[in-house]
């Protein structure tokens, strides 16, 4: 049984390790469909320079953003993931929805995939990608912390992942590397929360300039199944064969964690068994004394028997 106990604990803690490796190994898939459609936006205004985050959604040349992270610019400029730089031009801006789409002159673009925010739930893991402080393509990871918290009249997806200024209009992934918000608020003086403006708040605006998405969603204006170099929505259903991998893991970690307490439990009261078992077993000593010849008195002879 000891051994079958020192069996059962490096498996659970090889499982739990597995589990941990898992889990990074899906973030990493996320960022590596996302990441070079991510951009920095560089903004000059009239009372100096201000920075943000954004992503392609067409190959054409379109991103959305936030609108207060152009709003006042004199000129724009975006910088890829190649660390190639164009000027930009606005194209449309929502500053009720805090919403804004730019263009730059380039064809031919790596895009995000397009999701649907109303399918989130609380607990679900999301990833944010961005250039917080000017440090590009910064990556932090999280769970949907609640799902329409209402700030000012606005409603957002909170998320404890990470944010902080220059994360703003970067996207909010979900498990399958699709976008399900645009990353817009942190709040001050507290500790991962940020709040993102729900993707399905875009779709107005794509379709008012009428910008071809691609999207999970079942909505023939927004589809864009004609452009070859688009990024394949099948590749964002891959994520559920990793979703279901982590969950045979997680099941199986749990049952070799308590198979191990188990056969730890058992060990033990054998253990206890055995004590109490040979305690009622024990055989008082046998000790007799007898005296010493007469010729030494004051020693005792002690046998054992």
């Amino acid at each position: 049984m000891e051994f079958r106990f020192r069996l059962f604990l490096p498996m659970s803690l090889i499982m739990c390790v597995m589990l941990i490796g898992q889990t990074l190994a899906d973030v990493s898939q996320v960022v590596d469909r996302v990441d070079s459609a991510v951009v920095s936006i560089e903004c000059t205004l009239h009372s100096g320079t201000a920075s943000g985050s954004g992503m392609i959604v067409s190959p054409d040349g379109y991103i959305l953003t936030n609108a207060h992270v152009i709003d006042k610019a004199r000129s724009m400029q975006v910088k890829l993931k190649n660390s190639k730089k164009y000027d930009a031009r606005l194209i449309v801006k929502d500053s009720r929805n805090d919403l804004a789409i730019i263009r730059i002159g380039v064809r031919n673009l790596p895009i995000v995939v397009i999701g649907d925010a109303r399918k989130i739930k609380v607990g679900d893991s999301v990833v944010a990608v961005g250039s917080p402080l000017g440090l590009e393509h910064t990556v932090t990871s999280g769970i949907v912390s609640a799902k329409n918290r209402e700030i000012d009249g606005r409603r957002y997806i909170q998320t404890d992942a990470a944010l902080n200024s220059g994360n703003s209009g970067g996207p909010l992934l979900n498990s399958k590397a699709e976008v399900i918000g645009i990353n817009t608020l942190v709040a001050k003086d507290a500790a991962s929360l940020g709040f993102a403006v729900p993707v399905n708040t875009a779709y107005e605006l794509f379709k008012s300039k009428k910008v071809a998405v691609v999207t999970e969603l079942s909505n023939k204006d927004l589809a864009a199944s004609q452009y070859s170099n688009t990024a394949d929505p099948t590749q964002a259903r891959a994520g559920k064969g990793s979703m279901l991998k982590l969950i045979i893991i997680i099941a199986v970690a749990v049952v070799v964690a308590i198979a191990a307490l188990l056969v730890f439990l058992l060990i033990r009261r054998r253990k206890a068994r055995q004590r109490r078992g040979a305690a009622n077993n024990e055989t008082p000593l046998d000790i007799t004394l007898r005296a010493a010849p007469q010729d030494d008195e004051d020693d005792i002879d002690i046998e054992l028997r």
